[in-house]
């Protein structure tokens, strides 16, 4: 019984932090009204949680690690939850925006934590199934979220959006509490390294705010410029600071393994060119085939639904197939399906998007699960947290300029086009389509360090080398 409340606890708690970055972008022109501002600062509302959150996420790997994963677990889901709240209170856009701040800090501190305290409830040959399991779950919240945040806001009113997560909140804790065991790496102190988390956020933040802000200003603005500068310093005094301290934030010599690092460039490349089919296809089909922003959230709740199927299929899969052929397989078939998006044109029929979104959504979820699997497998038990804190910045670097490089090359496209001239733009769509596949090939190049074996044979070497 205390693992199905330890399993339904954490499931729930890593499904609302994805739920939660979809289903609020079907609010944001409403919350202009609301707050009486403009796009540009409603854009926040994003911006202010998807910097917070990939700020913060090292950090709170480490000190859960140090003080306690299940500790952090239940302080990030009541700080989650008591914001969520606050936020259906507010009442002025900055209030608002910092509440988002505080919400992403919270994020951060639960998203990490959950798949090592999963996999502290089953044996090593369930990894693959739990993170089947778990890829699933994020696609599925991906394609609800701005289905449901229509249907609330609709039926009750856009605050629901933020109040849904209230009674989540609140069974996640009364779970978490009855299921969920402490647990801790034993091979560090409760020593902080402050430097190193400051010159690390200081980078990260640098880095991932320049590209937020880069469609805004352009990518020879000094003010851009300037930042990547502070973040290469910053970084650069990091890995300075870590070789040298006796309890490092984070422990360097995980990117010795050449594995882990495949890995985690892989997962950057994959994140830059999904925004492709998340950022693009959208507006695509809103400016040209002139679907309205509910068609667009079925079509994409269509390419999560295939990304869900496949990364719960693929879990038996790698007993059978090795690692790396499954990710370069998933891959070539995220370029096939991103590039079979070309040939749609304002004549094709529904059922030509549906299929193409599959073949796209089920390469993505042969990607994604055992990518996660392979990290958390090249890693000491003990260093899960951290490694999957690793992962999770590196998609979320990736995310952040996969939105800003299609954004670029969308302006570059479109510059001096006729936007009224619909074949014009159509090309010029389909351009940026192509273009796009490019990331997904370097994603299957650096695939290639990720090393032969199958997981079972993975797990019988080591076994042998532990006895």
């Amino acid at each position: 019984m205390n693992k199905t409340f330890a399993f339904t606890s954490l499931l729930l708690a890593f499904f609302i932090s994805i739920l939660n970055t979809t289903n609020i972008n079907i609010v944001l022109p409403i919350m202009i009204d609301v707050f009486q501002t403009d796009l540009k600062t409603v854009t926040w509302v994003l911006n202010a949680y998807t910097i917070a959150f990939a700020v913060f996420l090292l950090t709170a790997a480490k000190l859960a690690d140090q003080f306690g994963r299940k500790r952090a677990f239940m302080i990030g889901v009541l700080v989650f939850t008591i914001t969520s709240l606050l936020l259906g209170f507010s009442q002025s856009i900055k209030i608002f925006i910092v509440l988002r701040i505080v919400q992403g800090l919270s994020a951060a501190i639960i998203v990490p934590v959950v798949a090592p305290l999963m996999l502290a409830l089953v044996t090593k040959d369930k990894v693959p199934l739990v993170t089947g399991v778990m890829g699933g779950l994020g696609a599925l919240a991906a394609a609800i979220g701005p289905l449901l945040g229509g249907v609330l806001t609709e039926k009750l009113d856009w605050q629901w959006v933020f109040y849904i997560n209230i009674p989540f909140g609140i069974i996640i804790i009364i779970l978490g509490y009855l299921g969920i065991k402490e647990s801790f790496d034993s091979t560090v102190s409760k020593r902080i390294d402050y430097l190193g988390v400051l010159t690390l956020s200081i980078s990260i933040f640098s880095l991932v705010f320049a590209f937020v802000q880069v469609n805004d200003l352009g990518w020879g603005s000094p003010y851009i410029i300037g930042l990547v500068l502070i973040c290469m310093i910053s970084l650069l005094f990091f890995i300075f600071l870590e070789k040298h301290v006796r309890e490092p934030m984070l422990p360097l010599w995980l990117f010795k393994n050449i594995k882990f690092s495949s890995c985690n460039v892989t997962m950057l490349f994959v994140a830059i060119g999904m925004m492709s089919t998340m950022v693009v296809f959208p507006l695509f089909l809103q400016q040209v085939i002139g679907r309205n922003p509910m068609d667009s959230g079925f079509f994409l709740a269509i390419y999560a639904f295939g990304s869900m199927a496949a990364s719960i299929l693929s879990a038996p899969l790698t007993k059978k197939i090795q690692t790396r052929t499954l990710i370069i397989t998933g891959l070539l078939l995220s370029t096939l399906g991103t590039y079979l998006l070309t040939y749609l044109t304002l004549q094709s029929p529904t059922w030509d998007y549906i299929w193409r979104l599959l073949v796209n959504g089920a390469g993505l979820g042969m990607i994604l699960a055992p990518l996660t699997t392979k990290i958390i497998l090249e890693v000491p038990t003990e260093k899960v947290t951290i490694a999957n804190g690793v992962s999770n910045v590196a998609r979320n670097i990736g995310t952040a300029l996969g939105v800003a490089i299609m954004s670029a090359v969308m302006n570059f496209m479109f510059n001096g086009l006729n936007l009224h001239d619909m074949t014009n733009m159509t090309s010029a769509y389909h351009d940026t389509f192509k273009f796009s596949c490019l990331f997904f090939l370097l994603a299957a190049f650096s695939a290639l360090g990720i090393g032969r074996g199958k997981f079972i044979e993975e797990q019988n070497k080591k076994a042998k080398g532990e006895s």
